[in-house]
């Protein structure tokens, strides 16, 4: 990844239209598991980031930001406490803020 010069590393958070409630959920925070154990098992390679400050410190501490996000959650019928659970406030603020940035255009 170094050598390619890769900086970030998006992981999505997918699940199949057919997979809803607690099951889509356990499976989404099995994701972000995976995810958060690749981070742990490579700390000299890899952080975790989950604001624009903390992919600015992963490049400057010369790692890749390891990043995660998840598809239009709240259409797919996620409440938002589900997605609260499952990746947080600050995503979840960040997608109503793309949301009605989309809507505003």
């Amino acid at each position: 990844m170094r050598e390619g010069g890769l900086d970030a590393l998006f992981f999505s958070i997918w699940m199949p239209s057919d997979v809803t409630g607690a099951a889509a959920v356990k499976r989404a925070l099995d994701q972000i598991d995976a995810v958060r154990e690749a981070v742990r098992a490579h700390p000299r390679d890899l952080m975790l980031a989950t604001t624009a400050a903390d992919v600015r410190k992963a490049a400057a501490d010369h790692k890749i930001a390891a990043l995660m996000g998840m598809e239009a959650p709240l259409k797919k019928g996620y409440s938002e406490a589900d997605v609260e659970k499952i990746l947080g406030g600050n995503i979840l603020r960040v997608m109503e803020a793309v949301e009605r940035l989309k809507g505003a255009c």
